[in-house]
């Protein structure tokens, strides 16, 4: 096993194959195995090509392949597994519009991503903005973030994102109430805003409702609930 990450009812593993494995709650399809059933052993998770990364959401599961392209399973009732619908999916399908896929983080029922181009990407719930698509409105397939430079690292907590560009700086948008955006105020918003007096990050980490920066100094920064 080279990769493990693991949500709040269900675990995946990749190996050196490029295999997935799967384990745990089933009910929403986020095994991938095209079943609702709980899985207390791991499996291989059937259908899909070599893959180099995995994420598991919240009750969704997504994973990169070498040929980059993006594949999703489980829950999608706010488009979160971006295929342009928004019924669960127990098996891996493809994502639309989206060869290319470098980095991606799922958060409560969002996902943020890299690629193609470099450029960023979101798609699933955006009720308190996480998708910086300057507006409240779902979106079932990848769509692109506008006002943003080049990224390097994306991270989803429940219902805002973060992102850390290639100068150091570090820019957020959506839910606020917890001081996730840390501007000083806990205004929603829905557009990528640059967080002044952070510089010269290199790592990024989103909880639920508060966020963890890693200094190319070796420091550790942390803002929200």
């Amino acid at each position: 096993v080279v990769a493990i990450s693991a949500s709040g009812f269900s675990n995946l593993a990749l190996d050196t194959l490029g295999r997935v494995w799967a384990w745990g709650a089933g009910g929403l399809g986020a095994l991938g195995d095209g079943t609702f059933s709980d899985r207390s052993t791991p499996f291989v998770v059937p259908g899909l090509p070599r893959i180099v990364a995995i994420t598991a959401g919240n009750s969704i599961s997504l994973a990169g392949a070498a040929d980059g392209s993006g594949w999703a399973w489980g829950d999608n009732e706010s488009g979160q597994l971006g295929d342009s619908r928004y019924d669960i999916q127990p098996s891996p399908i493809r994502l639309t519009n989206l060869d290319g896929l470098t980095d991606f983080s799922v958060g409560n029922q969002h996902v943020v991503a890299r690629g193609p181009g470099n450029g960023v990407r979101s798609w699933g719930r955006n009720g308190y903005g996480p998708l910086g698509t300057g507006d409240t409105i779902d979106r079932a397939v990848p769509t692109a973030v506008n006002g943003l430079p080049q990224i390097l690292q994306l991270a989803a907590g429940f219902t805002h994102s973060v992102a850390v560009a290639s100068d150091g700086n570090v820019w957020a948008w959506g839910s606020n109430g917890g001081g996730e955006l840390a501007d000083g105020t806990a205004a929603v918003v829905n557009v990528p805003a640059d967080i002044q007096g952070l510089a010269n990050i290199t790592t990024l980490a989103a909880g639920a409702i508060h966020s963890l920066a890693l200094g190319a100094d070796g420091s550790v920064w942390g803002w929200g609930a």
